[in-house]
């Protein structure tokens, strides 16, 4: 399969101000998160070793003694 000879022009839309892109930033890491405690929570693993998995990656965000609040 060919892909097509145009080309396509993204437009990317930044917050206009400080507050709002800190926000934008805040909801990008959340977002990120979800992501990966659902895709450790889908491992075909057993739930210690889910558990091992979610508090290395808490650690490695630096969230020690944070509990993650959904």
């Amino acid at each position: 399969m060919t892909r097509p000879k145009d080309s396509y022009i993204i437009e990317v839309h930044y917050p206009e101000s400080p507050e709002k892109f800190i926000e934008l930033r805040r909801r990008l890491g959340k977002a990120y998160i979800e992501f990966i405690i659902g895709y450790i929570t889908e491992l075909p693993i057993c739930l210690e070793e889910k558990n091992e998995l979610y508090i290395d990656f808490i650690e490695q965000l630096g969230l020690n003694g944070e509990m993650y609040d959904r």
